[in-house]
């Protein structure tokens, strides 16, 4: 389950315990866990291992389907113009021939 953190400053009561403003590690800085709507969180989304899966997975599937999924358009296109070509070619093959025999 994906939660909303928000990135604050420790309180003073934590440099007791080593983690106040004084710490090199953190800074003085920490996550709070709030219960904002994901959609309105301001801060950092924090995501389980099944919601990273999840996104991962549908990134990919994603980015497949757009460089290599089938685009009907450029298919109509690619066969209208083969079939163009064709009839012309065979066209002036034919016209070219004529000429040859006269």
């Amino acid at each position: 389950m994906s939660t909303c953190a928000q990135i604050t400053n420790l309180t003073s009561d934590l440099s007791a315990v080593g983690g106040g403003s004084n710490d090199p590690v953190t800074g003085g800085q920490g996550l709070l866990l709030s219960n904002t709507p994901l959609d309105e969180c301001t801060g950092v989304i924090l995501l389980s291992a099944q919601d990273y899966t999840d996104l991962k997975n549908a990134s990919l599937i994603s980015l497949f389907n757009e460089y290599f999924g089938f685009d009907p358009q450029l298919f109509e296109y690619i066969v209208g113009s083969t079939i163009v070509a064709y009839i012309l070619g065979h066209s002036v093959g034919a016209i070219v021939k004529l000429m040859r025999s006269t």
